[in-house]
């Protein structure tokens, strides 16, 4: 299921950002830089962004350093947990954060390292 963004600006915000986590070397796995058309009619009047996953993302690209509010997440590789702590910690806003690892060991550990609001 995909929820619709807020209005069309906010859409066109959101795949402005995707297309520039694309020229800076981010390479989509997931999902698209244009709008998702849902199949039913009623539908058609939507603001909607398929979720998109970029991989290959570094700490300077843009669909890193700003908050989207949208469905894009960006993948970074990294060496170790405290690598991951000091830059995920690096950053100016911190509402939220993500962790996925297959050790839920892990993700509480980090989790309890992280400076954000929510971490899911």
């Amino acid at each position: 299921h995909v929820g619709a963004v807020i209005s069309r600006r906010h859409l066109d915000r959101v795949l402005d950002y995707v297309a520039q986590g694309e020229e800076e070397g981010g390479r989509v796995l997931a999902g698209s830089s244009r709008p998702y058309m849902p199949a039913d009619p009623a539908l058609r009047g939507g603001s909607y962004a398929a979720p998109v996953i970029l991989d290959g993302c570094k700490d300077d690209n843009i669909v890193v350093r700003e908050e989207i509010f949208g469905p894009v997440m960006a993948v970074l590789d990294f060496r170790d947990e405290d690598e991951v702590v000091k830059r995920a910690n690096a950053t100016r806003f911190g509402l939220s954060a993500g962790i996925f690892t297959q050790s839920l060991n892990r993700a509480h550990r980090v989790a309890a390292r992280l400076e954000a609001g929510t971490t899911w």
